[in-house]
């Protein structure tokens, strides 16, 4: 009677501790148990896209005699980045039309051209924007050079 006894004691300890341990884990929920609390995770930041209206300016060739006209859609890094560009769209243009004044249809025209002259507008708005990493991409939707 005795290891009867002790058997069904052992059996009920064991149990305890399974289920114990089943709540611990999460694999069974106790319904008077307090879920436990997780920490808020915050969605990435979602990357937004600018519309710069079209650009027409003259190139650094001799004579003013070639002019480029481009439009341009930039990805920004989130949506507060893209509020301070839309309160900053003259100087963002301005910075543009600088980069594009710089170059010559030569230039604008090589294999590197419009890659080179992207990446010269990322630095650029990045500088207007004051930051180091606002401009994810430059994207453009016209390119002219004549």
């Amino acid at each position: 009677m005795k290891r009867i006894l002790t058997g069904l004691a052992a059996i009920l300890v064991l149990g305890v501790i399974a289920a114990a341990a089943a709540v611990l884990t999460g694999r069974l929920s106790v319904p008077f148990l307090p879920h436990p609390v997780r920490p808020h995770v915050r969605p990435a930041p979602q990357p937004v896209e600018v519309t710069v209206p079209t650009i027409t300016t003259n190139l650094a060739d001799a004579g003013g005699a070639h002019f480029a006209e481009v439009a341009l859609t930039i990805s920004l890094r989130d949506a507060a980045v893209a509020k301070t560009f839309s309160s900053r769209l003259a100087a963002v243009q301005d910075a543009v039309i600088a980069d594009l004044r710089q170059r010559s249809s030569a230039q604008l025209a090589g294999a590197g051209g419009m890659q080179g002259l992207g990446n010269a507008i990322t630095v650029s708005v990045d500088q207007v924007l004051r930051s180091q990493t606002a401009v994810r991409h430059v994207y453009f939707t016209e390119f002219v050079v004549q």
